[in-house]
This record gives structure tokens, C-alpha cells and sequence, in this order.
């Protein structure tokens, strides 16, 4: 189930697509994915949940990368804390999303577009 607005779908379909250019500081973000976990971080969402703590949510291609990123089955803590370390670090050297600086205020979830995707892409 995708939980991304369709505006964002959208956005992370061009992404992919390779119709819209990636920010600089999504593109350090994918390449530091890459490089760290071997998953490709196609897009990101900031947002805050409902408990008001922000939220980033790195949109991955499928499942299975988001498998790699679970102790057990659930997701794996020092994982989550590396993202939002890495992910405060590019917002105070980009000076974007200045209230995401503080890795401590940051809840790491994790979305995926291929499921979605491959629905939109098959006829009704």
C-alpha cells in the first residue's frame, strides 16, 4: 500500500524516469545510499506524523531494499539513526529543510514506488 500523495508519486515517477533533475542534496543522499547499503534512494518526503515529530521518508524502488534496511522485522534502529544523521548533515550543508538539522528530532520511515508503479502501468 502506498501512502505517498499523488503529487509525490508523481515527483519520485519522474525521478525515476529520469525526467526531472535530482537536487543536490537528494543526489548525496542516493550516492551515500548506495555506497553504505547498495539501495538507491529514488526520492524524499518531509512531513511531520501525527504525533508532530518530523518524519523523512527516503522513497526506495521495492520491498526488498526496504528488507535490507529491518533487523528481524522490524526496521533496524542504527540504520534509521545513520539516515537521519546523514540526512541532517545535507540539509545544514545545502541550507534546505532548516527544521530537519537536529538528527534527534527525525523519524525515518520508508516508502517504495515499484508495487504502485507496475499497477498504473498494467490496464484496467
Amino acid at each position: 500500500m502506498m501512502f505517498l500523495s499523488e503529487e509525490q508519486y508523481l515527483h519520485a515517477k519522474d525521478l525515476y524516469n529520469q525526467r526531472t533533475e535530482p537536487s543536490p542534496l537528494l543526489a548525496d543522499l542516493s550516492a551515500w545510499a548506495v555506497k553504505k547499503y547498495g539501495i538507491h534512494v529514488i526520492d524524499y518526503i518531509c512531513d511531520e506524523r501525527k504525533d508532530g515529530k518530523l518524519r523523512m521518508t527516503p522513497v526506495l524502488w521495492e520491498d526488498k531494499e526496504v528488507d535490507m534496511l529491518r533487523k528481524y522485522c522490524n526496521y533496524n534502529p542504527k540504520i534509521q539513526k545513520a539516515f537521519a544523521y546523514k540526512f541532517a548533515g545535507l540539509c545544514r550543508k545545502y541550507r534546505s529543510h532548516q527544521e530537519y538539522t537536529k538528527p534527534s528530532n527525525i523519524f525515518i520511515a520508508y516508502e517504495t514506488l515499484k508495487e504502485e508503479f507496475e499497477k498504473r502501468m498494467i490496464p484496467a
